[in-house]
């Protein structure tokens, strides 16, 4: 949120959060509840999870000719909130290392470590790129992951570019529950920088469904199989919440989805048995940080 607008809302309890047009009606969701008649907060476009403080601010003077002093902009703690998702890995604590120095341990970032780190993850991307089979190119282009694990810290947005890239050979491998595995350490980093409820984790929480459905299908008779099915119904249900919360139930992502989340459903309860429950009870799968 940048900058305060106020508009009369009659009758109803909203916070508007974002805007959408469905055919020729203009539909703006809340996220939060306010007083009928109350201040409404409108997003002007940049994102403290996108841009740091100063190009924001340049860009609201430019366009809309204020000077922005919203708790984003003016806190020192917020303000430079994205600049995390391009720091090295401390490596004493692990920790982001945002200049010289950790920001947690304020041990010395060794530069010069992590750019070689860097250029044999990239000497492996070229390999792997090159490599004749799939199952070289994947080994590859994962061992060039685990290097730069070692040189980012772990919210950096390259690193996740890099993971989802693994997940995608892992998926056209056969190898699902790797790339599942893979995938859900890009949705809590996502939600770190954007939110749980964000729509960047709806899209990723997608793509995570694709993959788990694809697993279902191609090994019915594995003795994990209820699991999951459990798992990528809960993943499901929430992908749907998420879409319809960002876009609406009229969004066609949404209605596959569903189609998707009835499919699930129906091999539950084919794959039903008499410790079902308990097995239910004690599967825990949560995407909070």
């Amino acid at each position: 949120m940048t900058r305060a607008s106020r508009a009369v809302i009659d009758g109803q309890l909203s916070w508007w959060k974002r805007a959408r047009f469905h055919n020729s009606r203009l539909i703006v969701r809340c996220a939060r509840e306010v007083r009928a008649g109350g201040e409404v907060l409108n997003c002007y476009g940049p994102h403290r999870a996108r841009e740091p403080a100063r190009h924001r601010r340049a860009q609201l003077r430019a366009q809309y000719f204020f000077t922005c002093n919203c708790t984003a902009c003016v806190d020192t703690e917020r303000k430079d909130f994205v600049l995390m998702f391009n720091a090295y890995a401390c490596q004493s604590c692990k920790g982001p290392v945002l200049g010289a120095t950790c920001a947690q341990c304020r041990a010395p970032l060794r530069r010069d470590h992590a750019r070689a780190l860097l250029e044999r993850a990239d000497d492996l991307d070229a390999h792997a790129a090159r490599a004749v089979s799939l199952e070289t190119r994947c080994e590859l282009a994962h061992a060039a992951l685990r290097i730069r694990q070692q040189a980012w810290h772990r919210h950096h947005v390259a690193l996740r570019d890099a993971a989802d890239n693994v997940a995608r050979l892992y998926a056209d491998l056969g190898e699902f529950s790797k790339s599942v595995e893979l995938i859900k350490q890009n949705i809590q980093s996502l939600e770190y920088q954007f939110g749980s409820f964000s729509v960047e984790v709806a899209h990723e929480l997608r793509k995570l469904s694709d993959v788990m459905l694809e697993r279902i299908i191609n090994s019915p008779q594995n003795p994990d199989y209820r699991d999951w099915c459990l798992e990528a119904h809960k993943v499901i249900k929430k992908a749907v919440q998420l879409m319809e919360l960002n876009y609406g139930s009229w969004e066609p992502l949404v209605k596959r989805l569903k189609q998707q989340e009835a499919l699930v459903a129906s091999q539950l309860d084919m794959s039903r048995t008499p410790d079902s429950d308990s097995v239910h009870h004690s599967l825990h799968y949560n995407l909070k940080i």
